[in-house]
Parts: structure tokens; C-alpha cells; sequence
């Protein structure tokens, strides 16, 4: 599918506009890192707008303090009370006023190069509505965990191909699993403000490519531009499943049904074939969930392909089979 007539396209360097959008809740431990590093980059952003969550320690403090320290404009929008993250990001990106938004956490570390190098990536990629990274997955306390986020997440290059290219070929591979962190992702802003608001059940990143891929690519850079700090709840998983995690691998599926739903209900706006695609995959994961209690489900996935083009093939299969003992 082409690039949307909307999109803007041929910005150089210097003509882009560029916003950094942050959410931040109680972020205190890391975020004055994570601040630095956005004010050392070779290319300056234009402006960061960050919406606090409604934080108890001293995190808007710490950005009042960067306002005052840095040359761009940094606007603060708070939260009286907690929101989550989709609402606080929302929120933020709404006040943007850039052609292009790069996603930031509180809690991680930019390479010094991350926003150049972004920029660069549009000016090469002109019909491109999205760029991400790779990353460096580090611990709490920045030491490296020797792997990268697309070692993790199996992103390679037959996957990159298809995000670059866009439409109804991103958006099948998208819609299986989302493999574009907010964290490392940056966005053209224009259309963004049609897919709002984003449902409380959505990550918003995952929200946001879905949409966008459809029309036009979504590039990857294949080197890390950020550290990602694992710890707590944005820790990603790893080894072995327990018979916990087997269990809350059943949550997963539950919620990503509830997504699907919610995208299926939200989609009168996509193309046909997008709708359909959600729709098979609504069926697939009501399937999955079936499959708990009876095999046939499993079988029946297995045939028509549906295991290979919604979920992860032949280990989501045993991972089903698994969850019926």
C-alpha cells in the first residue's frame, strides 16, 4: 500500500521539527540520566513535552530543573492522580507540536547520536511514518545483559523487510505480534490525532504502528540508539516458563483478545482487508483460549495456518498443548 497523500514527505534535517514526548511516574531513581542524555544529543530536539502521571516523589522537580538547564522548550503537563502510561502518553503527544515524535521512558539511556540519526533515517526514507531501533538491554543499574531488544524479540531482517514496505504486508506481520518498542520508536505526527483517543487496554506504541503502518513503512535501524533498563514491570521475560507463567502466558492471550475486539469495534476506518485480518485473528485467539479444554481447536489452528500467521507457529502450538495438562 502507497504512503498516505497526508503524510509529510522530502523534510531534511533542518526542516524537521522534532518533539520528544515522555510519560513519567515516580521516576526519580533514573530519570535525571535518562534527562542528560536527551541534552548531550548531537541533534538538539526542538522541543520535550513531558506528562507526568501524577508522581509522589521528586520526578517533576527534576524536570523543572532540566527546563531551566537546556536551550528548547520543555513543557510539563501533570496528572492529579494516575492515569497508566496509554493515557499519560497520550496526553503528551497531544501538547506535541512536531512533524516528528520520538517516544522516550523515564528510565532509559539515549545513545548521543539516537535523534540524528532518526532524522537521518527519515531523509533516506522519505515515504517512511516510522522509525525504530534496536537496543542494549541493561540491568537496574545500567551494566549490560550482553544481548540486544531484537535478540530478544526475534526481529530479523525477513521482518524488517516487511515493515518497511508497509501496508497490508506490515500490517499481517504487526498484527501477529508488535515488535516495535516504544522506547526506540519514532513517528510522523501527521493522522496521529485520528486514531485517538487510544483504548486503556492498548500499549500505546503498539496502537500507534498499527495504524500508521497501513500507510506507508516503518524503518528499522538496525543498531541499538538506546539502553534499555530492565527492572520491575517493564522487565522482559526470559528461560523457562513456570507453571506461573504458563498462567499468566493464559492472561496474555485474554487481554490480546480484548485488543482485538476493542481494534475490530475501532477499524470501520481501515481497509477491508485490515478488517479482515483483525477479524481472523479475534477467531484464532478465541481458538487458542478454547484450547485449554478441548484439542480440536489446536488442530484446527494448526491446518488452516492460522498458528504461523497470528502467533508465534509451532511454539505457540506446544504452548497450548502445555497449558491443557
Amino acid at each position: 500500500m502507497a504512503a498516505s497523500e497526508n503524510v509529510t514527505l522530502g523534510l531534511s534535517d533542518s526542516s524537521m521539527n522534532i518533539s520528544v514526548a515522555m510519560a513519567t511516574f515516580n521516576g526519580e531513581p533514573h530519570l535525571a540520566e535518562q534527562l542528560e542524555s536527551i541534552r548531550c544529543q548531537t541533534r538538539a530536539p526542538d522541543e520535550l513535552v513531558a506528562c507526568d502521571d501524577g508522581s509522589s516523589d521528586a520526578t517533576v522537580e527534576l524536570l523543572m530543573a532540566f527546563r531551566d538547564k537546556v536551550q528548547f522548550p520543555v513543557r510539563i503537563e501533570r496528572h492529579t492522580k494516575n492515569l497508566g502510561s496509554t493515557r499519560a502518553f497520550e496526553n503528551a503527544l497531544s501538547a506535541c507540536r512536531g512533524d516528528i515524535v520520538l517516544l522516550s521512558d523515564q528510565d532509559d539511556v539515549w545513545r548521543s547520536d539516537r535523534i540524528a540519526r532518526t532524522c537521518r533515517a527519515f531523509e533516506e526514507n522519505p515515504r517512511a511514518v516510522g522509525v525504530f531501533s534496536d537496543a542494549r538491554l541493561t540491568d537496574a543499574n545500567g551494566s549490560s545483559l550482553g544481548r540486544t531488544l531484537w535478540q530478544r524479540t526475534g526481529v530479523d531482517r525477513p521482518v524488517l523487510e516487511k515493515l518497511a514496505q508497509g501496508g497490508m504486508v506490515g500490517f499481517r506481520e504487526l498484527l501477529k505480534r508488535n515488535v516495535i518498542t516504544g522506547a526506540t520508536f519514532a513517528f510522523r505526527m501527521d493522522n496521529v490525532s485520528a486514531i485517538q483517543p487510544f483504548p486503556t487496554e492498548w500499549v500505546h506504541d503498539y496502537w500507534i504502528a498499527l495504524h500508521l503502518i497501513l500507510q506507508g513503512g516503518i524503518v528499522g535501524i538496525d543498531q541499538p540508539l538506546i539502553d534499555y533498563r530492565q527492572h520491575g514491570r517493564n522487565q522482559l521475560g526470559a528461560g523457562r516458563q513456570s507453571i506461573m507463567g504458563r498462567l499468566r502466558q493464559r492472561g496474555d492471550l485474554r487481554l490480546s483478545y480484548r485488543q482485538m475486539r476493542t481494534l475490530n469495534e475501532r477499524s470501520r476506518a481501515l481497509p477491508e482487508a485490515a478488517r479482515r485480518e483483525i477479524e481472523r485473528k479475534c477467531s484464532h485467539l478465541d481458538d487458542r483460549i478454547g484450547a485449554e479444554k478441548a484439542l480440536v481447536p489446536v488442530i484446527r489452528g494448526w491446518v488452516r495456518g492460522d498458528y504461523t500467521r497470528y502467533s508465534n507457529g509451532m511454539q505457540s502450538v506446544l504452548k497450548d498443548l502445555i497449558a491443557r495438562i
